[in-house]
């Protein structure tokens, strides 16, 4: 795949998951806190500063876009750099669902710890656990769409 398309379809993605989680979170956030429910509105919070950061780091690339400082499509360089961060977060998006995963299972023995969270680390967690798979399933992709092909591997459409 083409590097600046890829760059520039990854930016689109990520800045329309950004958006979902913000206006999603949003709506979860306030009904969670005006029914009375904390485990809704921690899971909207949660998902809104997601979409906050995601929204920043797609506002980068598309800056970048726009200025014309990213990386050439012919550079193998930028290609094997772009992939390499996309690996390197998808590791961290593993532990991301695994945190997450231990907060909203483990969330009634915490809260017994620390009372003033009761009814919020089970929506924090099931929030990190959705973030988490979503960009896990995004940077998956996207590494993959970046690797080089195969020698003798028949080549496949983008």
């Amino acid at each position: 795949m083409d590097l600046r398309r890829a760059e520039g379809e990854l930016t689109a993605v990520l800045g329309a998951w950004a958006l979902a989680s913000g206006v999603g979170g949003g709506l979860a956030w306030v009904a969670g806190g005006r029914g009375g429910r904390p485990g809704l509105a921690a899971f909207g919070r949660q998902t809104v500063a997601w979409g906050a950061v995601d929204g920043v780091i797609a506002a980068a690339g598309v800056t970048r876009r726009v200025r014309g400082t990213s990386a050439p499509s012919v550079d193998d360089r930028a290609r094997r750099r772009l992939r390499g961060i996309l690996v390197a977060n998808a590791v961290l998006d593993v532990g991301y669902v695994a945190t997450g995963v231990v907060l909203a299972v483990g969330a009634p023995r915490l809260e017994r710890r620390w009372p003033a969270r009761a009814g919020t680390l089970a929506g924090t967690g099931l929030a990190v656990v959705v973030q988490g798979s979503a960009l896990l399933v995004l940077d998956s992709v996207f590494a993959a769409r970046l690797a080089p092909p195969q020698p003798g591997a028949a080549a496949v459409p983008s």
